[in-house]
């Protein structure tokens, strides 16, 4: 019966603030309750608790006729008295102390008094029950009196476990320290980990949730500790309250002898040695088991060694479940830890059985004890011949029982009558007295024993739960470095670093992109001491050249003692080289150059300290030098030092005028250069017919000045149009332009108009281009519209261009055009924000584009598979928004293509390219793969110097080299521009933000 039905059925009974109505004088009713393993009745020899027992009978001639033993009226005929299992378990206990209060409250309904007798642990049952009943706020008027007869009261408390485990888990956690730093850097590597296979987790994860139980679990033991702890001390005050409320009609009786009280208090004692010894206290080398010699006397310390701890922990253990099955304790967390004659402090000393009672009761064991001692005999006996160990307890003696005082009390006379007396007593209903709310007394004289605490045990399982947890961090550790990060972002990262770092990295060619790299490792902050790294590098001009790109970046940061440094930079041998003299000079230059990159006015206090230390009069004055330093002379204002360059510069103002010429390279002439060249050096521009006056942003202008075309032809063109109308670009951007003038003006009608002419007739915009610039026609088109509000237009764009696009198969013989349609309707779709179109559309291209590809390698037509590169890459960069494993394949597709390169500098490219995009990506282990499969010298990344554009190489916006070396500083790039941007601008290596000087210039 749960504690629900319990309050259900007390609805109708008063609460403790109310008063019954007077009870009616009628038999009272006496229940005798049983205690353990007696609960089934004897129709042949009654049990003391059944109404047809002699005790039953006696205690119902000493009370009269005002009581009735039991009640028929529950079982016509089976008990008529409450009984319950028996069992020897608290949990049972428990139970039938919460059935028992609604089996008395169902007496409590019939307006009669009624009293309770019980034996051994049938009056924890009843104490129990009162508990429960002051729990729920009841109050049991009809309980006359109560009696309990050698009843071992067991208190509780929750196992001094708190500080054992609370300090297993402290410990456990600083194992794990070493394995949480693991943890916590595989988190924020997680989404590096892309490539991992799935069966290479499967070892970490599972012992990560072996090592999350072991942490979680300690901490959960300690949460239901504290909650254990409150209840029970909340408990104990409300048994406190239980007892001073029904203490009154409560007699105790008890032996002082009484087995099971004394036997469940030795329970709590010391435990007894179970384990053999190896080491005796009174041992001598004759008692040893090995032969008393050498080993015997080396091997004591160990001995007794396990005699402490082994042996110890063993008894405690042993000792503990055989105590805990004694004394029925089967609650987790709670520990028994004192046994009592009365459940609660009494207010007046209570004393076991008067000395004549016990004397009678000495007696009657006495009379049986020497037959039972034989018929045990016996029995063994028995068992022994026939081998059967089950009927040792099955054949025990009936009269071996007569023989214990537990089960005495009843057959005592004087025992029946001190009931019988008690009950009379209590049988007219009283009220509550001061005297029953009175605090208890501070001691009392019954017997009580003390828990004995198995701290050895305890310690021995934490120390255990620490060597597991050391064991399985042991265990996930390894698993990790070995499964998991090699594949991380950190991992990669650190094998870069130390390839960029190492001697045969330092030996390669002279080259402008090595002091980037450093760059980037000074915003990781992963540098160290670069003065010791420029000596170790092979080549003094690769040396320069890095300590320039340093010099520029601690000029951005204006670590100006850190420029300094660099200045003045000494090379052993190389200082002979007649261009050295320079080093100083460049480097001022390039630490101020970051400066005013910064934001630093030219008039800055520092920027003209450092300026004041340029001299360049012991210099060798080439031209590179010249084209160099004459700008940034200009600008800091020496004049000086730009005159005295300007006396060897005929050479370079004879080159820079040629190129004005030819109009090659105008985007790489500084002007103020050009025009100082024009104002020092005019025949230079005189003999290649070029006039001094006109300016070199002129020439820009008209170089790049491209034919418009006619956007009234243009609509004349769109009124009438050929069943196919092609636009070119410049035609489409034109047409787009007016389409964005006619929406300004809120002409709708137009606009409208031009949309549904380009929808009805299928317009096309020529040459199909695959750079970013592909899809800007389209683009435009759908930003005019819905500027305008019309977005119906802009998704019926988007499903005519997706239909047709869609329509293609792969292995057409077109199938690069048809996967760039696809990629106009994709790019479409995303300008709409329409996420699941522009993902289904571009997995329609990387089918084509797979099996497009596949087709060209295998019959060896590798410059189809070739030009598959860029068409990848822009689906690619398509891709990243929608789904970044889709990007991640078509990079795929663009690294095969890349491989089919014969030349090796547009290999080298691509490969950096690559590696670059998946960086972005977090797929750093393909990135690092590709770097390190790249060719190791570098290719720069440029147009020829002619300007030709079909020597262009690829991807010229996004790396500044291939190879070995243009791979790890993409990979750099992206890396600290997206976890370090706060360092990555400060030292100017944020993308977007103004680098140093185009050229370095070193010492070749």
């Amino acid at each position: 019966m749960g504690d629900e039905d319990t309050k259900s059925r007390a609805s109708a009974l008063p609460s403790m603030s109310h008063t019954m109505p007077a009870v009616p004088r009628e038999p009272e009713q006496v229940f005798l309750i049983h205690g353990t393993g007696s609960s089934l009745p004897d129709p042949e020899n009654p049990r003391w608790w059944q109404s047809s027992s002699d005790f039953a009978r006696r205690l119902a001639g000493a009370l009269g006729d005002g009581f009735r033993i039991g009640d028929k009226t529950i079982s016509a005929t089976g008990p008529d008295t409450f009984t319950w299992s028996g069992a020897n378990s608290e949990r049972a206990r428990r139970s039938a102390g919460t059935t028992l209060l609604g089996w008395l409250i169902d007496r409590e309904t019939a307006n009669r008094g009624y009293h309770l007798i019980a034996h051994s642990h049938g009056g924890s049952v009843i104490w129990h029950a009162l508990v429960a009943a002051r729990r729920a706020g009841i109050r049991l008027r009809g309980l006359r009196s109560w009696t309990t007869v050698g009843t071992p009261f067991l208190h509780f408390d929750v196992a001094p476990l708190f500080t054992i485990t609370a300090l297993t888990w402290v410990v456990s956690f600083l194992v794990l320290l070493p394995t949480i730093s693991r943890i916590s850097k595989g988190s924020e590597n997680f989404y590096s980990l892309y490539d991992v296979p799935f069966t290479d987790w499967l070892i970490p994860s599972a012992l990560l949730f072996l090592l999350a139980a072991i942490l979680v679990v300690p901490l959960l033991v300690l949460l239901t500790f504290m909650l254990r702890k409150f209840e029970t001390y909340r408990l104990g005050r409300i048994e406190q309250l239980t007892y001073s409320e029904y203490e009154a009609r409560h007699l105790a009786i008890w032996h002082e002898f009484d087995e099971p009280i004394n036997g469940i208090g030795a329970t709590l004692s010391t435990p007894a040695a179970i384990t053999p010894r190896l080491v005796r206290a009174d041992a001598t080398p004759r008692d040893f088991r090995l032969h008393p010699g050498e080993l015997a006397r080396l091997s004591l310390p160990f001995r007794k060694l396990y005699d402490l701890t082994i042996a110890a922990v063993a008894d405690q253990f042993a000792w503990r479940l055989l105590m805990k099955r004694l004394q029925g304790s089967d609650i987790p967390g709670l520990l028994c830890s004192k046994v009592d004659t009365l459940p609660a402090l009494p207010r007046s000393a209570r004393h076991p059985l008067p000395p004549a009672d016990a004397e009678a009761m000495n007696s009657y064991v006495k009379t049986w004890t020497s037959d039972t001692a034989d018929d045990v005999r016996r029995s063994l006996h028995r068992i022994r011949l026939s081998g059967n160990g089950a009927d040792l307890l099955n054949s025990l003696p009936p009269r071996l029982w007569d023989s214990v005082l537990h089960t005495s009390y009843f057959t005592i006379h004087s025992i029946s009558d001190r009931i019988a007396q008690h009950v009379l007593k209590m049988a007219e209903p009283r009220e509550p007295s001061e005297n029953d709310q009175a605090s208890p007394a501070t001691h009392s004289n019954s017997s009580r024993s003390r828990s004995y605490i198995p701290w050895k045990l305890w310690l021995l399982s934490g120390s255990t739960l620490v060597a597991l947890t050391a064991l399985t961090a042991t265990a996930f550790n390894a698993a990790f470095d070995t499964y998991l990060w090699p594949a991380s972002r950190d991992y990669q990262l650190e094998r870069i670093i130390t390839r960029v770092t190492d001697s045969q990295f330092l030996a390669i060619p002279p080259n402008d992109h090595i002091g980037k790299i450093y760059v980037n490792l000074l915003a990781m902050d992963r540098l160290g001491d670069y003065m010791s790294l420029l000596d170790r590098m092979s080549e003094a001009d690769l040396a320069i050249r890095s300590a320039e790109r340093l010099a520029f970046a601690f000029g951005h940061a204006e670590r100006w003692d850190d420029v300094k440094r660099l200045s003045s930079y000494s090379r052993g041998l190389a200082r002979g080289d007649e261009r050295w003299e320079r080093v100083v000079p460049v480097i001022l230059l390039q630490g101020i150059a970051g400066a005013i990159a910064k934001g630093l006015p030219a008039n800055h206090p520092k920027v003209q300290e450092f300026a004041r230390l340029i001299a360049v009069s012991d210099v060798q004055q080439d031209e590179e030098f010249i084209e160099f330093a004459i700008p940034m002379l200009l600008t800091l204002g020496r004049d000086d030092v730009v005159k005295e360059l300007m006396e060897n510069a005929e050479s370079l103002c004879i080159r820079w005028a040629e190129h004005l010429r030819k109009e090659t390279k105008l985007s790489s002439l500084d002007p103020r250069l050009v025009d100082r060249c024009k104002e020092d050096w005019p025949e230079a521009f005189e003999s290649s017919g070029i006039s001094p006056e006109v300016s070199l942003s002129e020439r820009r202008d008209a170089s790049t000045s491209k034919p418009q075309s006619d956007p009234v032809q243009l609509l004349k063109r769109l009124e009438e149009p050929p069943p196919s109308l092609q636009l070119s670009k410049a035609e489409a951007a034109s047409l787009w332009a007016l389409v964005a003038d006619l929406s300004h003006a809120q002409k709708e009608s137009e606009v409208t108009r031009i949309s549904q002419l380009i929808l009805d007739y299928q317009v096309r915009f020529t040459p199909i281009d695959r750079d970013e610039q592909l899809t800007e026609p389209l683009e435009q088109s759908i930003a005019a519209l819905a500027r305008i509000g019309r977005l119906d237009l802009a998704y019926r764009f988007a499903d005519r261009l997706e239909e047709q696009a869609m329509a293609a198969k792969k292995g057409d013989a077109d199938s690069e055009v048809i996967v760039l349609r696809l990629a106009q309707a994709a790019a479409v779709s995303l300008k709409l924000g329409q996420k699941q179109r522009a993902n289904r559309i571009l997995r329609k291209a990387r089918e084509i584009s797979e099996a497009a590809l596949e087709a060209t390698i295998k019959p060896g037509d590798f410059k189809e598979g070739i030009g598959w590169y860029e068409a990848s890459m822009f689906l690619a960069k398509l891709s990243v928004w929608p789904d970044k494993t889709l990007a991640a394949q078509f990079l795929r597709l663009a690294e095969r293509s890349s491989t089919l390169e014969p030349r090796l500098t547009h290999r080298s490219i691509k490969l950096a390219n690559l590696a670059r995009r998946f960086t972005e990506l977090g797929r750093f282990k393909i990135a690092r793969d590709l770097a390190e499969s790249a060719p190791l010298p570098v290719a720069e990344n440029t147009r020829s110097d002619d300007g030709d554009e079909e020597e262009r190489v690829y991807a010229r916006t996004e790396v500044q080299a291939g190879g070995v070396v243009g791979s790890y500083l993409a990979v750099l790039d992206v890396y600290v521009s997206t976890a370090f941007p706060a360092k990555a601008r400060l030292f100017g290596v944020m993308s977007g933000q103004a680098k140093a000087p185009q050229k370095l210039i070193g010492l070749q």
